[in-house]
């Protein structure tokens, strides 16, 4: 009896000649989280997803083993802890690009489906989620060359229809040879909430996939919305984005975010007409935030590089004076670097962008690469509603509303160190409060003011608040 138990579990476990790990995580745990399975895809700016494997479901697609390597399955896992199996989705017409959320670096696949290949930006992934019996069927329409018998557009498992951890995935799948993806979303700022908790300046997160196309890849940027008046067409060449001679110009996007503190990023210069101007008008903004971004001769070259066109700059140094020379000192000696710190952003909604302030004429402005990190979130913005008589899960920040002053009780229903404050604005990550210290299941009275109070407990407990004694009264 004992060896035909064995060998059930085995056959349960072995799937398409691949052994499958048992998996302590599943879709019902994703679900549980706040992830939906859905089957419409709409605002996708406001939202992650995962793909699982729609035969394999203790599987997703994750980034590959190494930076620029192919996406690959990998065991189904808790999200915040496992962001490599976290996707962000751009659309441009009828067509999407999946990047990923834990680097900004896209799916890519060259025409022959085998070589697809992860890139921080891009190039020819354009990709088409066809819905069948609830999952997604998802191909590739810049895969051209394959063999119309055994092979098509389709994203798949690398070798047997049914994937194993580890195996790389393809974009050259017949759609009989793939068994579609289950997609499962979350809104951005409920994820954001959990995953940013230990966000610190000495710890911060990359947040750059968040911003759609990042990485600019032609002249009429996708994903941005620019407003200007005057000057030349924009342009793009050598890997940058020019605004040329513009009375005035907006750059921007709209992102999802939570209340915290932020760094925006982006590579490139503004020239003040002249190559010895020394005003800095173009300006890196985040909500009502701005910076100037680096004046041309901040990057001078003692002696002009052999690439593009340079001129004179201040202190007898070479700048440059075309897109060539301008793609030199920025792509290749990482010059012109702009980082703006300590962003306070207290919406869930916040626009970032370039713009200018004050035109001179021949003025210019060129530039890419933007990126984004956190560096701390407010306790009010990843905070829980708390109801007096629930389960406090042991480190989870909550919040709940005080009616009155006075006095109250809380009654744990465990040993725990409750940790209590009325300062929503401290950054979670270093957030503190009062203690008041339940050695075991009981009762410990506390005064409290009215209005919002914080609160964490240091072990799973339930806690019930009643007994409000008002000031001044000898009864409750």
């Amino acid at each position: 009896m004992r060896k035909l138990k064995l060998l059930l579990v085995l056959c349960v476990l072995a799937v398409g000649g691949a052994i499958l790990p048992a998996n302590a995580y599943s879709t019902s745990d994703l679900t549980s989280a706040g992830w939906t399975n859905v089957t419409s895809i709409t605002d996708v700016n406001n939202y992650f997803y995962i793909f699982v494997d729609a035969s394999a479901q203790e599987t997703a697609m994750g980034r590959g083993a190494s930076t620029t390597d192919k996406p690959r399955y990998i065991a189904l896992a808790n999200p915040v802890e496992t962001s490599s199996e976290v996707w962000v989705l751009e659309k441009t017409g009828d067509k999407y690009s999946i990047k990923s959320f834990t680097d900004a670096y896209y799916f890519n696949s060259a025409n022959n489906g085998w070589q697809d290949f992860c890139n921080p930006s891009k190039s020819s992934a354009d990709f088409t989620f066809t819905l069948s019996d609830g999952k997604y069927q998802i191909s590739n329409s810049s895969v051209t060359s394959y063999n119309t018998q055994s092979e098509g557009q389709y994203v798949g498992p690398w070798t047997n229809k049914t994937p194993s951890v580890n195996e790389n995935i393809a974009c050259n799948k017949n759609i009989n040879n793939t068994n579609g993806f289950y997609l499962y979303s979350i809104p951005r700022s409920a994820f954001l909430a959990k995953f940013l908790v230990n966000a610190s300046s000495s710890s911060e997160i990359n947040l750059t996939a968040l911003i759609d196309h990042a990485t600019i890849t032609d002249a009429t940027p996708t994903g941005w919305t620019l407003t200007k008046d005057g000057g030349n067409n924009p342009a793009y060449n050598s890997s940058l984005f020019e605004i040329y001679n513009a009375s005035s110009y907006t750059l921007q996007q709209t992102l999802s975010l939570i209340p915290g503190i932020y760094t925006l990023g982006v590579s490139g210069f503004y020239r003040a007409g002249g190559a010895t101007g020394t005003a800095q008008n173009s300006f890196l903004f985040m909500g009502d935030k701005e910076q100037a971004i680096n004046n041309i001769n901040a990057g001078g070259y003692d002696t002009a590089p052999g690439t593009g066109k340079w001129s004179d700059g201040n202190d007898s140094k070479k700048v440059p004076n075309d897109m060539a020379a301008a793609g030199y000192a920025i792509n290749t000696d990482s010059k012109y670097a702009n980082t703006f710190y300590g962003i306070d952003v207290t919406t869930n909604s916040v626009a970032l962008g370039l713009k200018l302030s004050t035109h001179v004429s021949g003025d210019w402005t060129i530039f890419n690469y933007f990126t984004l990190k956190c560096t701390g979130v407010y306790l009010s913005a990843i905070s829980e509603a708390f109801t007096s008589g629930s389960t406090m899960a042991a480190g989870q920040w909550y919040y709940y509303d005080i009616p009155t002053a006075g006095d109250y009780d809380f009654t744990s229903s465990d040993a725990a160190t409750l940790t209590y404050t009325t300062d929503g604005t401290q950054l979670a990550s270093g957030a503190t409060g009062t203690e008041s210290i339940f050695t075991a299941a009981g009762t410990n009275k506390i005064a409290l003011s009215a209005g919002r109070l914080y609160l964490k407990a240091s072990a799973a407990t339930t806690l019930t608040v009643s007994n409000i004694y008002k000031v001044g009264s000898a009864t409750p």
